[in-house]
């Protein structure tokens, strides 16, 4: 009996020290390295100093080749600081989007909303 109670009490600690593992540690990360940021850098110089994004577009526009990286920061997403946040749950509205243009840092943040 105490054999299950021991691997019992291991799983949750287990279960409990992954979660606190979760996307909360790369929200505070990314917080901290976004606004060392500035506007022209390339997508290579952002990746490398970011890492890689929880989401990426590409696309075309009026001739333009537009890339989408975005970064957990939690910044405009709704779920707050509960335990409910996975990366499985984290949504682009969770992620501060960096737009580039022609492979340039052009706007980040709430500005992205006018351009994308």
């Amino acid at each position: 009996m105490k054999k299950v109670s021991f691997v019992l009490v291991i799983l949750f600690l287990t279960a409990f020290v992954s979660a606190c593992s979760g996307p909360y540690t790369s929200m505070k990360t990314n917080r901290e390295n976004i606004v060392t940021l500035k506007p022209g850098m390339t997508v290579d110089q952002v990746v490398e100093i970011m890492g890689p994004p929880d989401f990426k577009d590409i696309f075309t526009v009026a001739g333009m080749e537009r890339t989408v990286l975005y970064y957990f920061t939690n910044e405009q997403g709704n779920k707050g600081f509960t335990a409910s946040v996975t990366r499985a749950t984290v949504t682009r509205e969770d992620c501060t989007p960096l737009i580039f243009k022609n492979n340039k840092l052009f706007v980040s943040g709430d500005y992205a909303k006018t351009y994308y």
